[in-house]
């Protein structure tokens, strides 16, 4: 992770704890729309239109010395237009706010990960189901 003034930071997250979280944001995304007729068909579409609009960046580099945490906890705080992620590593703590277009974002990347990873994970909403054809490739 890169903040505005340029710090990096290194985080890691296990599985177990990303399985928990996307149910969480999946869950939050899903309940602002409950009702709405077609829900699915909605949240297709709008899932499409953030992964279309997502730009291409660089990864980040790191050098062989940055702060590297380990999650041990992840807080996420819902509101009408963000979600946000407050993630622990003990007593610090860090927020990271993403406006629900580029949550949307990170659904779609992190959905592409488990894939490429063979991660099993079955609670992947049917508006978020990716083309099976994804290539897939070694990740660590």
């Amino acid at each position: 992770m890169e903040d505005l003034q340029g710090s990096k930071r290194v985080l890691w997250l296990t599985r177990r704890l990303l399985i928990r979280l996307v149910g969480a944001m999946v869950k939050a995304i899903e309940k602002d729309d409950a009702g709405v007729f077609e829900s699915d068909a909605f949240h297709h579409l709008t899932q499409h239109s953030a992964e279309s609009s997502q730009k291409d960046e660089q990864p980040v580099v790191v050098e062989d010395v940055v702060d590297q945490w380990l999650i041990n906890r992840v807080d996420l705080t819902v509101s009408k237009d963000t979600l946000e992620l407050i993630m622990f590593r003990d007593e610090e703590r860090l927020s990271l706010p993403l406006p629900r277009h580029h949550a949307k974002q990170w659904l779609g990347i992190m959905s592409r990960l488990f894939r490429i990873a063979d991660w099993p994970y079955s609670g992947w909403p049917i508006w978020l189901e990716v083309d099976s054809s994804t290539e897939k490739r070694w990740v660590h």
